[in-house]
């Protein structure tokens, strides 16, 4: 998932330098930028099928026995998951965590595609060069490939995921509050470097938090849902922000309404934590007074 921000962090200054060689092979700057960051996207997609296997045991890159390991482990997973969470396919169409999980993710994408679409028009609006902009506009993305790797590995010790992404959506919604209400060229910087930050940290969490919510084919239908509606987002978030700033003519108002997005996702994340955990306490009574009138029956008889 760090490749996300990485790939924006080298991206950015990259596209400022293209975008300079106007006219080059009688292309635009920005159609030159298109060809020559397209093509490595192809090979790598034709590397893919040859490189990355479906299943470990396929995996010619892993020691024996690494293969066999991963794929007791992955079994054991799917097994305690059923146990857990069923396996029927149609229960997630009606699964109120299925559509919770969706509005999670609508919110982190729509905050996350609005902030890096529109980012280098905002740090272009505070007065540099294409080149300077390109430069510049690397610098949250530093911050959000650490804080990724970071939070996830915070993520992984204490064992949450609804709050570690709750507070990641509100880190970014303050970060993107605050940019919209500074006029200091420097805080700005920092405040989207936070939002950046906030908005890239929540993704290790929340998938290893969906991942973990379903299993076998439920698993695979509950995920697609959760992908396929929650990257709607992605249309919303810098539509709006773009609606926006061509209506006030000024980014504050556009960087307010992009904060809702990962708000949003914070509170709902907060909800759902809080609906599983009731569920786990009324499933925990309801077993303790299945054993007590368990108990109750095994006296009567023995009296």
């Amino acid at each position: 998932m760090v490749a996300a921000p990485l790939s924006s962090l080298l991206g950015a200054p990259v596209s400022g330098w293209l975008m300079t060689f106007d006219g080059l092979l009688g292309l635009k700057g920005w159609q030159l930028l298109f060809v020559v960051e397209g093509l490595p996207a192809m090979v790598l997609g034709l590397a893919c099928l040859y490189f990355l296997t479906d299943r470990p045991r396929n995996a010619r890159w892993l020691e024996p026995a690494e293969r066999e390991w991963l794929e007791a482990v992955v079994e054991q997973e799917k097994v305690e998951q059923a146990r857990q969470h069923g396996t029927e396919v149609w229960r997630v169409f009606v699964d109120i965590r299925v559509w919770g999980l969706t509005l999670v993710l609508f919110g982190f994408i729509g905050g996350m595609i609005g902030f890096s679409l529109w980012l280098p028009q905002i740090i272009k609006g505070l007065g540099l060069s294409v080149l300077e902009t390109g430069l510049v506009t690397a610098i949250p993305y530093v911050f959000a490939a650490a804080g990724m790797v970071y939070w996830g590995r915070h993520s992984d010790r204490t064992g949450d995921r609804a709050w570690h992404t709750a507070l990641s959506g509100l880190l970014a919604c303050a970060g993107l509050a605050a940019a919209a209400l500074t006029h200091s060229a420097p805080l700005t910087l920092v405040m989207l470097s936070v939002a950046a930050l906030g908005l890239f940290s929540g993704a290790p969490p929340f998938w290893s938090w969906a991942s973990s919510t379903f299993s076998g084919a439920a698993g695979a239908v509950g995920i697609a849902l959760v992908n396929s509606f929650g990257n709607l987002g992605g249309f919303f978030g810098p539509t709006i922000f773009g609606w926006l700033k061509s209506t006030t003519g000024s980014f504050t108002y556009s960087l307010l309404a992009l904060a809702v997005f990962p708000f949003a996702a914070a509170l709902i994340a907060i909800a759902l934590d809080f609906g599983s955990k009731r569920e786990q306490s009324l499933a925990l009574a309801r077993s303790d007074k299945a054993r007590a009138d368990k108990l109750v029956q095994q006296k009567g008889a023995s009296l």
